[in-house]
Order: C-alpha cells, then structure tokens, then sequence
C-alpha cells in the first residue's frame, strides 16, 4: 500500500514524466544534500508507482524546496537504486 500525493507531473521534451514534490520546510542551504537524501525514498515510491499505474517512464525527479523568499530544485539522483532497496526492503518483509 502506498499513500502520498504526488504535487506536479509533467512530460519533459523527452516525453518522460517529471515528478516534482513541494517542500515548504525550512532548510539551511548547506543541509540541502542531506535533505535530499532523506526525501529519496519517498520520491522513490513515487516514480515507481506512477510508471506501474500510468506505464510510461519516469525521466526526473524533483524536489522543489518553497520558501517565502525563495524556490531551489534539487534533482533526486539514484532514484533507480532506491526503488531497487525500497523492493528489497519489501521483499525482507
């Protein structure tokens, strides 16, 4: 069972999906990478549940960090191999 809600998805120029995710907590610059990191999984479950119901692909995923003064996107990285643990972590029950 997975539960969220997926903020935006978009086609990119490639004709892949983009998934972007809203973060409006406050994050000091210099903990953005380990903000992202955290996020990871979450994304995760979301790409990979968007290409088994809507069966295209996923081209990027992206956190867009909110705040009254700023907007900074932050491209998730590795987003196969955090499926590929979140699917192993599922199968180890």
């Amino acid at each position: 069972v997975l539960e969220g809600y997926i903020d935006l998805v978009y086609r990119d120029d490639d004709g892949g999906l983009v998934v972007v995710d809203y973060k409006t907590d406050t994050v000091p610059a210099e903990a953005l990478d380990r903000r992202v990191a955290f996020y990871r999984p979450q994304m995760a479950a979301y790409v990979a549940g968007l290409t088994a119901a809507a069966g295209l692909p996923v081209s990027r995923a992206v956190l867009l960090f909110l705040s009254p003064t700023a907007a900074i996107e932050r491209t998730v990285d590795d987003v196969e191999g955090a499926i590929t643990r979140l699917n192993d972590e599922i199968r180890a029950g």
